[in-house]
């Protein structure tokens, strides 16, 4: 659903000095007021803005409601659209406010300011400013840095921000305001519809990304992409490996490489590769991916590794035996997947036993017949 709120009041007047307005002042109206005469000014204006609203209000009751629409042609062009009433992202994200906004033909904006309050606040003040185009040290001491603008040209009319490194506390209203000059004065509106922003915990998790086959004595590389496309601090990638309870004491050739690719606009993708020789001791251990986020919030994703390989097979017991006695003999072929075992009289073709990973061949009673390969 789209939001549209027009301006709630008109310009000062020219040919008078402004001043700002204090923060108890009404939101959604012009930040200076006319110094000389301004009680009827103020006056004049009231009526004429009591006579436009219910114009507006008259209209809008015969197009089924279309009220707010109507104000798009009053107070001299001044509206702002938010395309989301409320926005939801998680710790160590980032998230988009995108918004945009329409001024009077002879307003020329200069900077672009954002503001963050409770809810329950009509106006926010200048306390609570998270961010402003012109001056850094202006925003509160936990924003600094965090907030930009997508079009810092903000003639463009175009005043969408992406907040960076997200914080749970960063929850709340967000409102904007510009400023600029007007017929040679210095003037600026606050707009007084907000946009909310809920952020939660972490609950994405790292992808991990493993080649379909891993061979035992093969080049192997492993991808683990972080949560989100930001464009903020780049997190902490890191990589653990255990089996059985037990971390890994070694692998072979382990490279691992930090990545960051440069989406559209001001996305970026993080990640890491890892790069290793796989050995039968690798298979059936645990990989596991840490990122970790500024303000020590981590995501983790582990996998399982199948290793294909094959050790040389062993034969266990005396292959030697007095005719007579009793032959037990053991082959053991370790292998992934499981390897079949087969016992065979070579000399005269003749299968003696098949079995899976391990075949224990028993004969009773042997005799010449037995001898051979």
């Amino acid at each position: 659903m789209v939001k549209i709120l027009k301006a709630h009041s008109g310009r000062p007047y020219a040919g008078t000095r402004a001043k700002m307005v204090t923060p108890d002042d009404n939101s959604g109206e012009f930040d200076t007021l006319a110094r000389n005469g301004v009680r009827m000014l103020a006056f004049i204006w009231v009526m004429v803005l009591f006579c436009v609203m219910g114009r507006a209000q008259s209209e809008g009751s015969h197009t089924g409601g279309a009220v707010q629409k109507s104000h798009e042609n009053y107070f001299d062009g001044w509206s702002i659209t938010f395309s989301e009433d409320l926005i939801t992202s998680e710790a160590g994200l980032c998230v988009v406010i995108p918004c945009s906004y329409t001024h009077h033909d002879q307003f020329k904006p200069t900077s672009a300011t954002w503001l963050k309050c409770e809810a329950s606040k009509r106006k926010c003040n200048d306390r609570d400013i998270v961010f402003h185009s012109k001056s850094v040290v202006k925003a509160q001491v936990p924003f600094r840095g965090r907030v930009s603008l997508l079009e810092p040209n903000i003639t463009q009319k175009n005043c969408s921000i992406i907040i960076n490194d997200l914080q749970e506390s960063d929850t709340g209203s967000y409102q904007f305001r510009v400023e600029g000059h007007q017929n040679g004065q210095t003037d600026g509106y606050r707009f007084g519809l907000k946009n909310l922003l809920t952020v939660t915990g972490l609950r994405q998790k790292p992808n991990v990304n493993v080649p379909p086959a891993v061979t035992e004595g093969q080049q192997t590389t492993l991808t683990c992409t972080a949560p989100g496309l930001c464009s903020g601090t780049p997190p902490n990638i890191t990589w653990t490996w255990t089996k059985t309870g037990h971390r890994v004491p070694h692998v072979t050739n382990n490279v691992p490489v930090f990545t960051t690719e440069s989406l559209a606009g001001v996305s970026q993708r993080h990640g890491s590769t890892l790069t290793f020789t796989p050995s039968p001791e690798h298979h059936g251990s645990e990989v596991t991916c840490h990122v970790t986020f500024k303000g020590n919030i981590t995501a983790v994703e582990t996998v399982t590794l199948n290793v294909t390989y094959l050790k040389m097979p062993s034969i266990s017991g005396e292959t030697t035996v007095e005719e007579g006695g009793t032959l037990n003999v053991t082959c053991d072929a370790e292998s992934s997947p499981p390897s079949t075992v087969m016992w065979t009289l070579l000399d005269y073709n003749i299968g003696l036993l098949e079995d899976t990973q391990r075949a224990t061949l028993v004969i009773p009673m042997v005799t010449r017949v037995h001898s051979g390969r």
